[in-house]
């Protein structure tokens, strides 16, 4: 018999459980309630290798070799909940590559950010591919005159291109996170943000590093 690392019930041979890497063993019962536990408070992880995924639910297990390697095993908890695992595994993956890199709006050429802040717009180089139109680094829309937000309300397109409709509709209904870039949609609350991606504490009204100021002057706005 073996028994289950969280609840500790011993289970029957033949009784199917669930193996972590870690070797650590769960019964489904509580695999499914810790996972769909998870799932609703948003602590699933995500890692690049394996895409969204959880940690071995043993108490205290610290393996470098803890997180489940197979995101099939979330079918157990259910069609409408495992299609939820794979739509918010593709958009923080979508998310996680964006953080990191620029795409033009024009032609889809993706190029790494660059490593100062202070760039604030970068040139689709035609030599590597691009269409040589020029990038604002705030919003990786074409590059423009006065705020923003403005200008991305007036120049909404159709696209027929649906990676280029995704990047559109996150650039209209996000903002950067000022630490790693990664695209940041608030859905209510107050206006202090952290970045599920780098941890940054940061201010949705400033776009800069959340403060005493901040608090102070637009708690919600």
């Amino acid at each position: 018999q073996s028994a289950c690392c969280v609840c500790a019930e011993p289970q029957p041979i033949g009784r199917p459980l669930l193996c972590f890497p870690c070797g650590h063993a769960v019964c489904l019962d509580c695999f499914k309630t810790d996972a769909s536990a998870r799932l609703s408070d948003g602590r699933l992880v995500f890692l690049a290798d394996r895409g969204l995924t959880m940690d071995c639910p043993a108490h205290n297990c610290r393996s470098t070799n803890r997180y489940l390697g197979d995101a099939h095993a979330f079918r157990l908890l259910g069609a409408e909940s495992y299609e939820r695992v794979k739509l918010l595994g593709a958009q923080r993956a979508l998310l996680t590559a964006e953080a990191g890199h620029v795409m033009c709006p024009l032609c889809s050429a993706q190029y790494e950010l660059p490593a100062s802040s202070e760039v604030q717009q970068v040139t689709c180089e035609s030599g590597l591919g691009g269409c040589g139109a020029q990038i604002c680094l705030s919003c990786r829309a074409l590059a423009h005159a006065g705020s923003c937000v403005e200008t991305n309300v007036e120049s909404v397109v159709e696209d027929s291109n649906p990676e280029r409709q995704s990047m559109s509709t996150i650039r209209r209904t996000s903002k950067p996170c000022p630490r790693c870039r990664a695209p940041t949609e608030r859905n209510g609350g107050c206006m202090h943000m952290t970045c599920r991606l780098c941890c940054q504490s940061w201010c949705w009204i400033c776009q800069l590093e959340w403060s005493e100021q901040c608090q102070t002057n637009h708690w919600f706005g």
